[in-house]
């Protein structure tokens, strides 16, 4: 990891990436790093998913987050990413 930007992602990558694409498309991380970042970012959707369906979302738009993790598993998939 080269920059602060690509720091970042590892502790916020929703607010660092747009999109999870991009995260795929980073030319200044490994795959690895890569993975990571979206591992993260899925467990992240994964709780905030979890907060939702028991009423205790206090974030907005919360109804995307299925969209939004899709986007990061299709990621997942495309960086030849397979679970465990």
């Amino acid at each position: 990891m080269n920059t602060k930007r690509e720091l970042a992602a590892l502790s916020d990558p929703e607010s660092t990436f747009i999109e999870p694409r991009f995260v795929a498309e980073n030319k200044g991380l490994s795959r690895d790093e890569k993975i990571k970042v979206m591992l993260d970012w899925r467990q992240d959707l994964l709780e905030l998913q979890t907060a939702s369906e028991e009423n205790m979302s206090r974030e907005r738009g919360e109804s995307n987050v299925g969209a939004r993790l899709k986007a990061v598993t299709d990621a997942l998939i495309t960086l030849g990413y397979e679970s465990e």
